[in-house]
């Protein structure tokens, strides 16, 4: 019998390019040094997560972690609050629970849904390098509880997530394929938020 591919490592594989995209947007701003940046990021994120929160809802439920996009957006209005942000600059406030799928409400966990979760929990490892560059450079006063959030999941929710994801038994190319419009969904969040910047 021939094993069946780790989930993570294809992912991972996969969506490298759509990592590096992502990556090179954000090395274009100056999140820490401008506060209106910093909330730009804020928002971003809390468009990304709003989008994905039923998946990492049941991809959570499926390895047994709690809930974590409540405490994330919490976080995240918090920190908004801190530097005097609004929660919505442009557009709509949020973008519906995993909206680019039909069936973001069915209970039963799919492949997409570990694509996403895959895309969203990864980001923790980031978060968990970023947070000691936002303590040195934001404004006193300047909260930053989402990117301590962050590195806490870093340490005790992506060592699960990454377990599960290399135990995955089912449709990788629907995994993959979620992950990476999710990374495209990120592209899109940021470009509303942050539009003056210039992206080649």
């Amino acid at each position: 019998m021939v094993d069946k591919p780790n989930l993570r490592e294809c992912l991972r594989r996969e969506t490298k390019s759509d990592h590096q995209a992502l990556d090179a947007r954000m090395g274009r701003y100056d999140l820490f040094g401008d506060p209106s940046q910093y909330a730009a990021y804020l928002r971003g994120m809390r468009r990304l997560h709003l989008h994905c929160r039923e998946s990492v809802r049941r991809v959570s439920a499926e390895l047994n972690l709690p809930p974590s996009t409540d405490r994330i957006l919490r976080a995240i209005e918090d920190d908004l609050a801190s530097i005097h942000a609004p929660l919505a600059d442009r557009g709509p406030d949020s973008a519906p629970p995993d909206a680019a799928n039909s069936s973001a409400r069915c209970e039963a966990i799919d492949a997409a849904d570990w694509g996403r979760a895959y895309v969203i929990e990864g980001s923790a490892m980031g978060g968990s390098f970023m947070v000691r560059s936002a303590k040195d450079q934001l404004p006193p006063g300047s909260g930053t509880q989402f990117l301590q959030q962050l590195s806490h999941d870093a340490k005790n929710r992506w060592p699960v997530v990454a377990q599960g994801l290399a135990d995955f038994r089912g449709d990788i190319d629907s995994a993959v394929q979620a992950a990476k419009e999710t990374f495209q969904y990120a592209q899109e969040c940021f470009a509303v938020e942050m539009p003056d910047v210039m992206t080649e």
